[in-house]
Formats: structure tokens, sequence, C-alpha cells
């Protein structure tokens, strides 16, 4: 059965041109008159106001069930990030499509990272996790039996935000997801020339090293600058400077510097945006030390880190689909579990898991 698409706002009214009067809704203070409120605001894209009214009360005045109202709130969130279902759905099947037209390109989820690369944004990445989170308030556990239709919506609205958060965030990641999957070799974008982005062999070789405390890949040295800088929350990181030697004529070395973030035994990448002190303070010349990657935290004040929002969110999407597998569109289904063989068996082939050492293979498989 083919998953009808869209996003639920159940129970809309009809409406005559004369308003609330008109409808018997004067009271703006009732159930009903919010639920008229948050839907015009929806279909309107006043993504803030829906977000404002909903976030205070789920069940708006009683006019929603709070499954409804945590299905509209995250439609207000995936709408002000710049997405709707349909169009999340329309880019992964489209990536289908593409692959197999194009076939001098070797993953789906290229594809998909290069539709959705223009949305890449931190502030997105934030609120496509509070659309997931609003969708798991509809239901934890898809797998549970007897699912009801609003229960199989949020399942199959999460899957489809959690493939859209993976791809933002490498594209956020990356910066310029064309000079890592077609570097031009006239504006330096491969100079240790292994037909890589050096941006692609920058964020693996960081990878490789929260793993393994060392960086193999050809032509690209890595240095630790301090282990233990910490910023104004009491978040503290490893920064290290990442250098890309280059073999290519007319072309210099690149520096870049990027932030480990231990938790407990684990070490991972962390996402950044600019450079800033410890403070938060912005600055403009990085050197490892008191000019440091900007750490990016998400809405409790956490820091993002890459194997977070990245590994995390496309393994989350694939299962998903999986659970609901009788009631998902085929070919989105099929898409998803795509994008994620093509990740997460990168380094060993298995697809049980998805691990830093997959997806660091990952970028330096283009």
């Amino acid at each position: 059965m083919r998953k009808k698409i869209g996003v639920l706002l159940t129970g809309i009214f009809l409406f005559s041109c004369g308003g609330y009067d008109s409808i018997g809704l004067s009271d703006d203070e009732s159930g009903e008159a919010c639920r008229y409120d948050v839907v015009t605001a929806l279909d309107q894209g006043n993504y803030d106001y829906v977000i404002q009214k909903l976030s205070s009360d789920i069940t708006c005045n009683g006019g929603m069930t709070a499954e409804e109202g945590n299905i509209n709130l995250a439609a207000a969130y995936v709408g002000k990030a710049g997405f709707t279902i349909p169009d999340i759905v329309n880019d992964i099947l489209k990536s289908q499509v593409d692959i197999n037209l194009n076939t001098s390109k070797n993953y789906q989820f290229d594809q998909f990272l290069e539709v959705l690369s223009t949305k890449a944004k931190a502030s997105n990445i934030t609120l496509l996790e509070k659309a997931s989170q609003a969708y798991r308030s509809v239901v934890d556990d898809c797998t549970a039996l007897n699912l009801d239709d609003i229960e199989k919506d949020a399942c199959f609205y999460r899957g489809l935000v959690e493939s859209a958060r993976s791809s933002i965030s490498l594209a956020f990641t990356l910066e310029n997801i064309g000079s890592w999957l077609d570097p031009d070799p006239k504006t330096c974008e491969d100079i240790n020339g292994n037909s890589v982005g050096d941006n692609g062999d920058i964020e693996a070789c960081a990878l490789e090293y929260a793993v393994n405390n060392t960086c193999t890949i050809s032509g690209v040295n890595l240095q630790s600058m301090n282990n233990n800088v910490t910023f104004t929350g009491g978040f503290s990181y490893e920064s290290v400077k990442i250098i890309v030697n280059s073999t290519t004529s007319g072309c210099s070395n690149k520096e870049s510097y990027k932030l480990i973030y231990r938790s407990g035994n684990i070490k991972t990448v962390v996402l950044t945006e600019g450079y800033c002190d410890t403070d938060y303070n912005p600055c403009s010349s990085p050197d490892g030390t008191t000019c440091l990657p900007c750490p990016v935290l998400d809405a409790n004040g956490n820091p993002y880190t890459v194997e977070g929002t990245i590994l995390d969110a496309i393994e989350n999407a694939a299962d998903l689909m999986t659970e609901i597998v009788g009631d998902v569109n085929a070919d989105v289904q099929q898409a998803i579990d795509d994008f994620r063989n093509e990740v997460c068996a990168a380094a060993d082939g298995d697809l049980t898991t998805c691990t830093t050492e997959d997806l660091a293979q990952y970028l330096l498989s283009q």
C-alpha cells in the first residue's frame, strides 16, 4: 500500500468569509478558535505563531488531542526549517531517479546531499531535531502492534525528518558539497591529488583521529593543539589542527581546525560554525588555542556532534521505515535503506550499526 503524503491536520473546518463570528468562534479563548488559528497559521506559513501556541498548550485549549497538537507542532518546526513533508519525499525519490540516470555518481545519498545542501544551517538542524521529538511524543515505539493512523503518520514523518536531518548535518559540516563531490583543480579543491575534495579529507581525518588517535590519509597531517580547552558553559574539547599538503602546482597547503569532544571513553567530532574564543566572542584568526572553531549547541546547550547528527539520524530514519514497512511508500523506504547501506557499510560492510569509521570511509570513497 502506498502511503498518502501530506501534513496531518485532522478535522479542518470549512470557513466562510465572515471569520470567527460567522462560524460561531467569536470566543477567541475557545478550543475551536485556537484550532482555527493554528490551522490557518500553518496554511499561511506563520510557523512561529504555531510553535508559540502549541509549545505552551499542546491541546490548544482543548481544541486538539495531544497527538494532533504534536503533529501540528512538528509540522511548524519542519516548515520553519524550509521543508514540507511532501518536499522531503520528492527529494528522496529524486535522488533515486538521479542516481539511475547519472552513472558517474557513486552514491544515491550524494544526490540527496546536493538537493538539500541549500538548507544546511545550524538552526535548521535544531528545528528538525525538535520536529522529530514532537513526532516521538505521539508514539515512541514504532514497532508496537496496532498503531492507529495518527501514530503511523508520526512514525513515517519522523523517518523522513531524520533522513533530512542527517543530510543537512553532513552538508553543513562539509560546507561545500560540490567541492567535495567534484573538486575543481583550477580552484585548488583537491590539492593532495587523491580525487576527494579537501574538505572531505579534513573531516575524515578528524573522524579517524577521534577513533584511533591517528590520521592515515595520504597527504594529510593532524596536530593536537590543546587537549583541554573549556568553553563558557563547562564543555571541554580537544583542539586539533589538520593540514592538507599540496602536491598541486600553484596551490598552497590548507589548514583547518576541529574540536573533539570526549564523553567517557568515547571521542567524537563536534559540529562547528565560524571561529570564536571560549566565551563565544567571534574571532577571525584561528590558532587552535585562543581563537577556535565555534561549537554549535543544541536547544539544551549541548554540543552537536558529527556522529550524533549524521549517523544516529540516518540509522533512525532507516529503522523507522522498516518498522512501519507495511504502511509506507515502498520507493521511499528503499531509498532510505540505500542511504544507510551506502554510509553505514562503507568501512566494513556491516549494516547493523553506523560507525565513525564508516562515515570517514564514505567521505573518502567519492
